[in-house]
C-alpha cells in the first residue's frame, strides 16, 4: 500500500483570482447566490485550463461549511482538488505520486499567470507553489480561518 501523499498548496492573500469570493452580505441571500454564481462561472473557466494543461478533471460537488464555501473536483488520473473561494481563496491538491503533483504545480502556475488580476502580485503566488510531501503542514481548516481573521483585522 502506498503511504506517500504529496500536495500544492495556494493561498491567494492578495486576492487576485477572479473567482474569490470576498464581499458575502450575511442578510442579503439573493445577492450572496448572484456573487456565488458569478465566482464559480469564473471558477470552472481555471478549471478548464488547469485541466487543458494537466489531466482530465472531474467535478464532485459544493459545499459552505462555517463560511468556508468550496468546490471538489477529482483528477482522472490520481488525486484531488479542493479550492475555497471564501477570501482568502486557496486551492489544495493531493495527490500520492510526486509526478503528478509536480506536473498540477506546473498548470497551477500557468492558470495563475494567465487569470490574476494583478500580475505583479501573481508573481509571488507563483513563487510559492511547490510541490510539499506530507512531513510539511498541509492547509486544515484552523490555518485557513486563522489567515481569514488576519484579513478581517486588515480591512479594519
Amino acid at each position: 500500500m502506498k503511504t506517500e501523499h504529496y500536495f500544492v498548496n495556494l493561498i491567494d492573500l492578495p486576492e487576485i483570482l477572479p473567482f474569490t469570493i470576498s464581499d458575502i452580505d450575511e442578510e442579503r441571500l439573493e445577492a450572496n447566490i448572484t456573487v456565488q454564481e458569478k465566482s464559480s462561472k469564473k471558477l470552472f473557466e481555471f478549471v478548464d485550463h488547469l485541466e487543458r494543461k494537466f489531466v482530465p478533471i472531474h467535478y464532485i460537488g459544493q459545499d459552505n461549511i462555517e463560511g468556508k464555501f468550496y468546490q471538489r473536483f477529482l483528477f482522472s488520473s490520481n488525486g484531488f482538488l479542493e479550492i475555497m473561494q471564501t477570501a482568502p481563496a486557496a486551492v489544495i491538491a493531493h495527490f500520492s505520486d510526486k509526478k503528478e503533483a509536480q506536473k498540477f504545480s506546473k498548470a497551477l502556475k500557468n492558470a495563475v499567470k494567465k487569470f490574476a488580476i494583478d500580475q505583479r502580485a501573481a508573481k509571488f503566488l507563483i513563487k510559492d507553489i511547490e510541490v510539499q510531501q506530507d512531513k510539511e503542514e498541509n492547509l486544515t481548516y484552523q490555518t485557513w480561518t486563522k489567515l481569514k481573521n488576519i484579513r478581517k483585522d486588515v480591512e479594519l
